[in-house]
């Protein structure tokens, strides 16, 4: 018979007994005899049951105001014991008709075994996960219909329950006809709930039955994107029948056993569907989105300055801020899957929006009149001035925003500053200068309007003004190379956000956009299965891009696509990824590579080829410097093409678009309310438009737009036959050039006419039919579609640097073609308001991370390197990726780095190396030392960091001084020995920008003195990304003195990997080992550092540490203190560390570990023991590759917290731990070193107490 469950959690006794819980299969507990004693620590395990149910009662109201920190009732309890997944069946029963209307015909119930369940306890997104095998399929709120009227009671669910004695046959099919309005459940089908239901326990023997009405389409999805082709194709097969009967509008019924039925926890989660489901999917915004169509977001369009609200149940119920306008908030976890375009719209712009608030507030603290910056005079042009501006810290922990270019402002100047910058050799200011400005107020009461250019610059930014007032007091004030107080006030600029925001709303509807083509309509549809994560839909009829053009192109253009295609040499991943490109159906490919591993090579392949074929074709990345990589290997490229195929060159033609303060805003959005700011606007265009030109390479300078622009002018006024007025325009927009080259005198007409027709030229480069290709930014791309230009194939480069927002501009384009390279192992997109935005998590998953392996989508992998030299990329292709390959390429260099490989040789058995030689340690742990230099750490003894004044970066000035050692001491004995080592061929990583300038200052003060002239590249380590050079030395900042565990930026092993996977031929690396090897278990364990960790036992076991003494943490004043003084007496001396405490359990556990030898022997063992079985595993892939053989290695190697770390207790790990060496031939050589097998380490055992200080 039919019997009601418990009551619901509305009003529960917080202190009733929890119902009898069905074992969790697989843990020790399912294993254990029922008669065993009990658990020791059953009386905690109470407490957190009772805890749980407490917990559980106070969620039943809608939209909670109190501040919880988090988005539905947590803890272990809740999200693993009662919604871990457990053992169900399914029964559809189908109904034949409209969707609300009263049925005549019916089906017979089906029921389907062996699946298993979670409910999703999102609090504006609840949903159902179905899983069998490696098969998922989610419900959501919106496959779960509002019953109609007639069908009387709950107006979303049906329940009933049979338990106990009462479960057979008869009351199964009962409470199916009654309870249920499930008629017709045949015995078989009732007898196989029943046998669902059955345990040996009498207490937990029973059924627990809800239903409810589905509507829509499901789709089914791989859990484990490595999973085998073949048998994710069977997995999939096996549900199908299923999944067809939840997709005809059944009504579904969801069978579990009543043990593992929560009651309170159910009645929570359905009182979210049941208001989903009626107020539609995100109901916390219903009153601030658009609900009738059209942009979800228009408002925010409308008014980029509008807030949208916080959801009140996700602040920090302690605020961890001191500025009054922040709220700490937690994040809502990253979602994989949206349960519809509406619900991927509302997510992904309230995490927009809110970065974009945190944004606004971090620049009214930085910007505002009352707070100083310090400005240096970089170009003077008449009354047109562009300012290197120097950004003073702010003091409250917020990190100063990126500025968007075209950030407006409004400036005024205070005193010159006088001392003279013994840095670099420039012309300080002018004593008359000072003393013509005579200030007697700090700032002068006139206000400059200004705007953010994109220029490169060491300090934060470039600005450039007009003054239209010239005096004298203004002239002396903007001498070149004077440096200037200065006070701002900016808003933020809104272009850029404006267009990820209209980009999201025009992905969203365009499934629903009439006006598109038939081909355009079809990459909708893909485009929107793809952004919800459901994989791609089965394209009837598709082509292939080449089968596209199968009939449009001449012979001469196949023959000479398929010679050149032939021609080109491609690995065997490669091939394979240009195959699947051009000779497959997917509209949209992923290729993930690890670094040096040819993205780059075969984006410039398939560029050129699509744009043979005919495609207009456009490549985005998400910075300009990534852009211009891109071109400069097209460029590269096409001098193969032209030998093999000469025809091309007038197949197609290239345009570099960039980002700029002008061609991107001025060209399309004129704003001439003033005649400063007309004239800024031309001088920008101008000044942008030549240094853009000017800063690329002879060769490349043909494809920027300003070139073409200029070269638009020209050919009509060379040409004969033309309008007189358009003749008439073309040279006076040259004239109007001239002059500006000069510093002639313009009148205002003439600089807006020179605006207007540069506008025009623009849009004009853009409508020749021959230009196939557009090189541009991801942002950038949106003044495609304003000019008109229809992209058809679309490559994003850095697509897992970008952020998803970003990566929708492009998308919005409706390509027909999509490629999306980038490497998730490398840098993520830069989220900036981390702890003040619900959607923060999402905002930090690029689109290509999120639906990396997803289910049909075709995913090609690279790897093998050909950058690195072998010794450099075995560790971050183990840690990283299991295992990286090497070309041949990497140990045989060609002539310019064999030159490298000499002259670093020659340094390091030379004198001047000597105290380093003296100085490497010994292998730890029995290692044998191969005497290998291509990675070497140099360990700075003593070496501490801390944060400058007003700023929150970090700088170390012992690593600065022993740094700039390392590089003077290569130079000069290359120089010597006459090998001269090109400095260009060496740069210098930090993670930190102000370590950067102190770096860049110090380099050029002590190299000067030496009569250098040219100074190695400093750069920080995310700018690196998608760079490399012959030598990288990379400084590691971090070295607190009081908390070696904390390590900022280490942490993260993404940009850890960028930085260790630059150097092509040596890393040399500068940090301090010790201090970061004093609270390894901390690393290792709850910061979640694994990866680092296995970094430093790495280079501990193989001895490649250099021991570097006696330096001081201090630096020299000026070029004067340098030379005169001992490094003792320099000045300039490092700030006090903050005496920074980790939180009590990590205290203990940190004194723990650095007061016994044993305990950090045993723990450095341990790591070892786990490095080695990585090393064994890539060894089997490495006798793989060479064998020939195929191979996937895993997607996802985050393992910084690993299973058997995170879950172990005493009795999962001995406390006598051995270094577990091993003979195989195969990891010997993978790895090039060896283990002596005599030397085995015994590790000293330890108490069960001093274990727990520091487990993991």
């Amino acid at each position: 018979m039919s019997t009601p469950g418990p009551s619901s959690a509305k009003g529960a006794n917080p202190n009733k007994a929890p119902l009898p819980q069905e074992p969790l299969r697989g843990t020790k507990r399912a294993k254990k005899d029922q008669a065993q004693k009990p658990h020791p620590k059953k009386a905690k395990t109470n407490a957190a049951v009772q805890q749980a149910l407490r917990e559980l009662s106070t969620w039943t109201h809608d939209l909670q105001s109190a501040p919880r920190g988090q988005d539905f009732p947590g803890g272990m309890i809740i999200n693993k014991v009662w919604n871990g997944r457990k053992n169900c069946d399914l029964v559809t029963y189908q109904r034949v008709g409209s969707a609300g209307v009263q049925l005549e015909s019916l089906t017979v119930p089906q029921v389907w075994e062996g699946w298993r369940v979670r409910i999703d306890l999102d609090s504006q997104a609840p949903g159902i996960l179905l899983s069998k095998s490696d098969v998922e399929i989610r419900i959501t709120v919106r496959n779960i219909r509002l019953k109609t009227l007639a069908e009387h009671g709950d107006n979303v669910f049906n329940e009933s329950s049979v338990c106990g004695s009462s479960l057979n046959v008869v009351n199964v099919q009962k409470a199916f006809a009654e309870a249920l309005q499930t008629p017709n459940l045949s015995d078989d089908e009732a007898e196989k709930l029943t046998a669902f239901g059955a345990s040996p326990n009498p207490e937990i023997v029973g059924i627990n039955c809800l239903q409810f009405v589905l509507r829509g389409k499901m789709h089914a999805g791989i859990r484990k994107a490595s999973l085998k082709k073949e048998v994710r194709e069977k997995q999939l097969a096996d549900v199908q029948d299923v999944l067809k009967a939840m997709n005809s509008n059944a009504v579904f019924t969801l069978v579990r056993k009543t043990a593992s039925v929560q009651k309170e926890l159910d009645d929570y989660w359905r009182h979210r569907v049941r208001l989903c489901v009626d107020k539609n999917i995100c109901p916390f915004f219903n009153e601030e989105v658009n609900n009738a169509g059209g942009y979800a977001f228009k408002k925010f369009l409308d008014d980029p300055e509008r807030k949208l609200s916080h959801q009140p149940w996700m602040a920090k119920p302690s605020d961890l801020t001191s500025v009054a306008e922040l709220k700490t908030y937690a994040s809502h976890a990253a979602r994989r899957k949206f349960d519809n375009s509406r619900h991927w719209e509302i997510i992904l712009s309230a995490a927009l929006m809110h970065e974009i608030e945190y944004k606004n507030i971090c620049l009214n603290k930085y910007f505002r009149f009352g707070i100083d910056h310090e400005a240096k005079v970089i170009r003077r042009s008449g009354q047109y001035v562009q300012l290197e501006v120097s950004v003073f810290r702010h003091s409250e922990q917020l990190a100063m925003p990126s500025l968007a270019v075209n950030t407006k402002m409004k400036l005024h100047t205070g005193e010159l500053i006088v001392e003279k910058d013994d840095m670099v050799d420039e012309e300080a200011p002018r004593k008359e200068d000072v003393e013509m400005a005579g200030y007697s107020q700090v700032y002068s009461g006139y206000e400059y309007r200004a705007k953010v250019l994109s220029k490169e610059t060491t300090k934060a930014f470039v600005v450039s003004l007009f003054f239209d007032k010239r005096d004298k007091d203004t002239d002396a004030k903007f001498r070149l190379n004077n440096r200037v107080t200065i006070q701002l006030e900016m808003k933020r600029n809104h272009v850029p956000s404006d267009r990820q925001l209209a980009a999201i709303g025009l992905i969203a509807r365009a499934d629903k956009n009439e006006s598109l083509s038939a081909h355009e309509k079809t990459f909708a549809q893909y485009l929107h299965r793809f952004m919800l994560g459901e994989g791609a839909p089965d394209l009837i009829d598709a082509k292939s891009p080449i089968d596209e053009k199968s009939n449009e192109l001449t012979e001469e253009i196949w023959n000479g696509f398929n010679d050149w295609a032939y021609s080109v040499s491609l690995n065997t991943e490669q091939s394979e990824a240009w195959t699947s490109i051009f000779l497959g159906t997917n509209m949209f490919t992923q290729v993930q590579g690890p670094p040096g591993t040819g993205k780059t090579r075969l984006n410039v392949m398939s560029i050129l080829c699509f744009a043979l074929l005919g495609y207009r074709t456009v490549i985005t990345a998400p910075t300009n410097k990534a852009c211009e990589a891109t071109l400069k290997a097209l460029i590269r490229e096409l001098a193969g093409l032209y030998a093999v195929f000469p025809a091309a060159k007038t197949l197609f033609k290239i345009v570099h678009f960039p980002t700029s303060a002008t061609l991107t805003d001025q060209l399309l959005y004129p704003d001439n309310e003033a005649e400063s700011n007309v004239e800024a606007d031309v001088r920008d265009m101008y000044n942008e438009g030549v240094d853009g030109v000017n800063a690329l390479r002879q060769d490349l300078r043909q494809y920027q737009l300003w070139s073409l622009i200029e070269d638009h002018f020209i050919d009509i006024a060379e040409k004969g036959k033309v309008a007189p007025q358009t003749a008439a325009d073309a040279n006076k927009w040259l004239d109007t050039h001239h002059n500006l080259r000069t510093n002639s005198k313009i009148s205002l007409e003439e600089k807006k006419q020179f605006l207007k027709l540069g506008r025009d030229a623009a849009e004009e480069v853009f409508k020749d039919p021959l230009v196939k290709i557009v090189v541009t930014t991801s942002n950038n791309a949106d003044q495609l579609r304003e000019i008109g230009y229809k992209c058809e194939a679309l490559i994003i480069d850095e697509c897992a640097f970008g952020t998803e927002h970003d990566t929708c501009v492009p998308l919005s384009l409706n390509a027909q073609w999509v490629i999306l390279t980038g490497d998730h192992q490398q840098l993520k997109p830069i989220v900036q308001s981390k702890l003040h935005n619900e959607y923060a998590s999402q905002l930090g998953l690029s689109l290509f991370e999120r639906v990396l392996g997803q289910d049909n989508i075709s995913l090609l992998r690279l790897k093998v390197n050909y950058r690195m030299h072998p010794d450099i990329a075995l560790l971050p292709g183990i840690l990283g990726y299991e295992w990286l390959g090497c070309g041949d390429n990497t140990a045989k260099p060609n002539e310019e780095m064999e030159a490298v490989d000499n002259s670093i040789e020659t340094w390091w058995n030379s004198k001047a190396a000597l105290t380093y030689r003296r100085n490497r340690r010994q292998p730890l742990y029995g290692r044998k030392s191969s005497g290998s230099i291509r990675r070497l750490f140099f360990n700075v003894e003593g070496a501490i960091s801390a944060c400058p004044p007003h700023s929150i970066s970090t700088v170390n000035f012992a690593n600065v001084v022993a740094l700039v050692d390392v590089v003077v001491s290569i130079l000069e004995e290359a120089e010597q020995s006459g090998k001269f080592l090109d400095v260009n061929l060496i740069s210098i990583l930090t993670p930190y920008n102000e370590q950067k300038e102190e770096l860049v200052k110090h380099i050029r003060l002590y190299m000067s003195t030496m009569g250098y002239t040219k100074f190695p590249s400093v750069l920080t380590i995310d700018s690196m990304q998608g760079g490399e050079n012959a030598v990288i030395i990379l400084d590691l900042t971090a070295a607190n003195p009081n908390h070696g565990s904390s390590v900022g930026f280490m942490q993260t092993w993404n940009r850890l990997n960028v930085a260790l996977t630059r150097a092509q031929r040596y890393l040399f690396i500068v940090g301090n080992i010790d201090v970061w090897r004093s609270e390894l278990s901390i690393l290792g364990g709850p910061y979640r550092a694994r990866k680092l960790c296995y970094l430093i036992m790495d280079l501990l076991e193989l001895g490649d540490i250099i021991d570097v003494k006696d330096l001081p943490n201090a630096l020299p004043a000026d070029k004067e203190e340098l030379e005169s003084r001992d490094r003792s007496e320099w000045s300039r001396k490092i700030p006090q560390p903050r005496d920074s405490r980790l939180i009590d359990k990590l205290e203990a556990m940190a004194s723990a570990y650095k007061a016994d030898v044993k305990v950090r022997e045993n723990f450095e063992k341990k790591l070892i023991n786990e490095l080695n079985r990585k090393r064994s595993t890539a060894a089997t892939f490495q006798k793989l590759y060479e064998d020939g053989k195929h191979f996937a290695t895993n997607l996802n190697t985050n393992d910084e917290l690993t299973a058997d770390c995170a879950n172990e207790d005493n009795n999962s790990l001995d406390l006598d731990v051995t270094i577990e060496n091993s003979t195989d031939p195969i990891v010997e050589e993978a790895i090039k070193r060896s283990l002596d097998p005599k030397e085995q380490v015994d590790a000293p055992a330890f108490t069960a107490e001093q274990f727990k200080e520091f487990q993991l």
